[in-house]
């Protein structure tokens, strides 16, 4: 499924932190990695005389983004045995990122949430956001920390936790999701969460009957994964299942996360027009926000019978 990734890079260490999960992925799937670096138009960039952008100027500032990105690719790929490519290109970051995509058949997309210039963003805003919506492929997105990453280390992943809602559109991201296990090694949860409504004070008998809903709700839960988990053995991937019943569909999340080895947390999202809300509501966004951990998503259509997004 992965013949091909991609690494944004925008030149500083942050960039870097995504390289660890490329190479967790590219090295079992004998995968090229293709590093790319976007110049962006110097007009808006808060340059202090623009006219001193001459084409000299521009053309030196190619050629040192090129020595520099191929220098890190041949590193990496005599310290890894992955085959590194490196690509310089300008224009529109988002855009220019899709059509490398496009035109290189990358398969999955590795890149951190924020970082300098062009990635200075809020964590699924601007760049990634427009990469997920526009990209027609999975994202993987990670989150920089304070250290160094590890860059000829592939990382460890040991759980991939897939958010499941019984929409068709949730499952969009279970192939990819159960590629990843079994590449990593990673087992694998199913996991849906059950938001029990919020009932006004002094409401007994609605309240019993809130309860009973949310009790078979759970059952309909457990019997939709159980189905699912049953398609998904002949991918050979240690596979569980898990109901989480939680006021709040992030914090659900989180609350199994905390309780369990998750190295990585998968979803699709959808929304009008891009991927301003998840499938579970604005969960992705919420997550992102509020844990360190990865995050593999990719954009789904609405299906009809599925939830509306909050």
């Amino acid at each position: 499924m992965y013949r091909a990734l991609m690494v944004p890079l925008d030149g500083s260490e942050f960039g870097r932190h995504a390289i660890p999960w490329a190479l967790a992925v590219a090295e079992p799937a004998g995968a090229r990695v293709d590093l790319v670096h976007v110049l962006p138009p110097i007009y808006g960039m808060g340059v202090v005389d623009e006219t001193l952008a001459t084409a000299e100027v521009m053309e030196a500032q190619r050629e040192t983004a090129e020595q520099s990105l191929s220098d890190l690719a041949n590193r990496l790929q005599i310290g890894t045995g992955v085959p590194f490519s490196a690509a310089v290109d300008d224009g529109a970051i988002p855009d220019a990122l899709v059509r490398h995509a496009d035109e290189k058949g990358v398969d999955l997309i590795v890149m951190t949430t924020h970082g300098r210039t062009g990635f200075a963003r809020a964590l699924l805003g601007s760049v990634s956001d427009a990469v997920v919506r526009h990209g027609g492929r999975p994202v993987l997105l990670v989150r920089p920390h304070r250290h160094p990453p590890e860059e000829h280390e592939p990382a460890a992943v040991s759980e991939v936790l897939i958010l499941l809602d019984g929409t068709a559109a949730s499952e969009a991201i279970v192939d990819h999701a159960i590629e990843v296990c079994r590449l990593t090694g990673a087992a694998c949860t199913l996991l849906h969460v059950v938001v029990p409504e919020l009932l006004p004070t002094g409401t007994a008998p609605r309240a019993l009957a809130d309860q009973r809903a949310t009790v078979a709700e759970e059952q309909t839960s457990e019997t939709y994964l159980a189905s699912r988990a049953e398609q998904l053995r002949t991918a050979h991937v240690p596979l569980t299942t898990a109901i989480v019943r939680h006021a709040d569909l992030a914090e659900g999340v989180l609350e199994y996360c905390a309780s369990h080895p998750v190295s990585l947390i998968a979803l699709a999202t959808r929304g009008k027009g891009g991927v301003e809300r998840a499938v579970l509501g604005s969960v992705t966004d919420a997550l992102l926000h509020k844990t360190q951990l990865p995050i593999l998503v990719v954009a789904a259509q609405s299906d009809q019978g599925g939830k509306e997004s909050a």
